[in-house]
């Protein structure tokens, strides 16, 4: 009698980062990535994929409707971080940013202890040009199936004098991969996932 191995579940994340406030700042992009515990990872799924029979690749078969697209599977694995475009405030009375970033990713586990978080990072330039951070924030992904929609309250990084905001450099210390989660002073904008 073989052994079992240890039985996993699957976590699917399908969504979108759609906008967020940040009344003082604009051309603003989002960074996303995902934390999570050391028995989670992200995992290759069976994505199926439409793809011409053989013989109506060589031409052959003169628009025969029997030849039609033959389903195939591929291997794709969903992407664990990623960056929007930039984008400027609406027009309208919100002057929202709108970014309507899409997130997909599969994580495998076995038990539920450290469930994923999604962490996102707002970026702008500041009055040298220079991208510099702009706002944190993260929440664990939804514990029940369905749609959900999350709004993110950002941490935003304060200087502690005028003189300082003007001339320091806000970005998060290079090895300082997860800084969202420590450091920075709440504020007022948010983003919405």
């Amino acid at each position: 009698m073989a052994a079992a191995g240890p039985s996993v579940f699957l976590l699917m994340v399908n969504g979108q980062v759609e906008s967020a406030q940040f009344p003082e700042y604009d051309d603003l992009y989002c960074k996303y990535c995902f934390v999570y515990g050391q028995d989670w990872a992200p995992t290759a799924q069976m994505v199926k994929e439409t793809a011409l029979p053989p013989a109506a690749q060589r031409g052959e078969g003169h628009g025969s409707p029997e030849l039609g697209h033959w389903p195939s599977l591929s291997s794709s694995q969903g992407l664990e971080e990623g960056i929007s475009q930039i984008t400027s405030k609406s027009q309208d009375a919100r002057r929202a940013l709108v970014w309507n970033f899409p997130i997909d990713v599969t994580f495998k586990s076995t038990n539920p202890y450290g469930w994923p978080q999604i962490v996102l990072s707002v970026y702008g330039p500041d009055v040298f040009g220079n991208d510099v951070v702009r706002g944190y924030g993260a929440v664990h992904v939804p514990f029940s199936p369905g749609r959900h929609k999350k709004t993110i309250p950002m941490f935003v990084p304060e200087s502690v004098s005028k003189l300082q905001k003007f001339t320091s450099d806000p970005r998060p210390l290079p090895g300082l991969r997860h800084s969202p989660l420590q450091r920075g002073d709440q504020g007022h904008e948010e983003a919405g996932l």
